[in-house]
C-alpha cells in the first residue's frame, strides 16, 4: 500500500478528532528556520481573512515561490544570473510528469505523451526572464493538469545554482527573523499550479482533496489540490520575507548529495543557536 496516503488519512483523522481547523503539511526534505515554521503554523486566521486557499513559505526552488524567494533574499546581480539560467532553459521538461519519456520511440508509442509534448511546444520562455509571463504561458499553453513546470525543476544547472545561493544564506538567516509582514496574496491568480512541498490549508478543504474520486488512479494529491484551488478561485498565498530550503527535486541525478549538503549547512547553523551553547 502507498505509505503516503496512510499518513495523509491519519493526519486528517487526527485533525477531525481534535477539531483542528488547519493542517500543515511538510515534506521530509524541506528545511525551515524556527521562525518561518512558527509563522506558517500561526498563519491560518490571517489566511482566512484574506481568502487564501493555501499558505506556503518561500522556498528557493518552490513553484511558484522561487522568484518571490529571489526577490526577498538575493542581490540584484545574483537575481540576474539566476533569471538568465531560467531564460536559457529548454521547454521540453524531459524529467517531469509524462514528458519524462523524451525518448522518441516511447513518445511515438504513447498518445498521451504526444499530446503533452504538443502543448509544451506552445510554451514561450521569456527573455529576459519574466515570472508573470512564464506563468501566463503555462496557463495558456498547457491544457492538462500537469502545470507544475518551471526551469528550477526541469533545468539541473538552475536547481544547483539556486541551492548554492540558498546555502550561502543559511548561517545568517537561521536565527534572524525579519519583521512580520502581511501575507503575499495572488489575488490575480497568476500562479496556475502549486507544488505542495510545504503548506498550511484548512482541514475541510484538504478533506475534499483526498476524497476526490480521481485519486484512485494513483499519483500524489498535488494535482488534485491545484485543480481544487483553480475551480474555487482560491489564491495561493506566501509568507512574506520567509526563508526555506528544499534542496532538490528527485528528478536531479544528484539530489541525494544535494540534500546532504543542505542538511550539513542547517545542522551547523542550528547547533550554533542551541540554548546551552556558550556565547562567544
Amino acid at each position: 500500500r502507498d505509505n503516503y496516503y496512510n499518513k495523509v488519512f491519519m493526519m486528517l483523522g487526527l485533525a477531525r478528532r481534535h477539531n483542528y481547523r488547519y493542517i500543515v503539511s511538510i515534506d521530509d526534505d524541506v528545511l525551515m528556520p524556527p521562525w518561518t515554521l512558527a509563522r506558517l503554523v500561526a498563519s491560518g486566521p490571517e489566511a482566512d481573512e484574506v481568502g487564501c486557499g493555501v499558505v506556503s513559505p518561500l522556498l528557493q526552488n518552490g513553484v511558484p515561490s522561487t522568484e518571490l524567494w529571489a526577490e526577498a533574499w538575493l542581490e540584484p546581480d545574483e537575481r540576474e544570473y539566476l533569471y538568465g539560467c531560467y531564460s536559457g532553459s529548454s521547454k521540453k521538461f524531459c524529467n517531469l510528469f509524462l514528458s519524462s519519456y523524451c525518448d522518441e520511440a516511447m513518445v511515438r508509442a504513447d498518445v498521451e505523451v504526444q499530446q503533452l509534448h504538443a502543448q509544451l511546444e506552445r510554451l514561450q520562455v521569456p527573455f529576459p526572464w519574466d515570472a508573470a509571463a512564464w506563468y501566463r504561458s503555462i496557463a495558456n499553453a498547457v491544457d492538462s493538469d500537469m502545470r507544475g513546470l518551471h526551469p528550477v525543476r526541469g533545468n539541473e544547472t538552475c536547481m544547483e545554482v539556486v541551492l548554492a545561493m540558498a546555502l550561502e544564506r543559511v548561517e545568517e538567516r537561521w536565527d534572524r527573523a525579519p519583521a512580520p509582514a502581511p501575507l503575499l496574496v495572488d489575488r490575480g491568480r497568476t500562479f496556475p499550479y502549486f507544488c505542495n512541498n510545504v503548506y498550511l490549508v484548512r482541514a475541510d478543504l484538504y478533506s475534499e482533496v483526498i476524497h476526490d474520486p480521481g485519486l484512485k488512479n494513483g499519483g500524489a494529491d498535488e494535482v488534485t489540490l491545484s485543480r481544487l484551488l483553480a475551480s474555487r478561485r482560491l489564491p495561493v498565498c506566501h509568507l512574506a520575507q520567509s526563508f526555506g530550503v528544499h534542496p532538490a527535486y528527485s528528478t536531479h541525478p544528484r539530489f541525494g548529495a544535494m540534500e546532504g549538503l543542505a542538511v550539513a549547512a542547517v545542522e551547523h547553523a542550528a547547533e550554533r543557536i542551541l540554548p546551552w551553547r556558550e556565547k562567544k
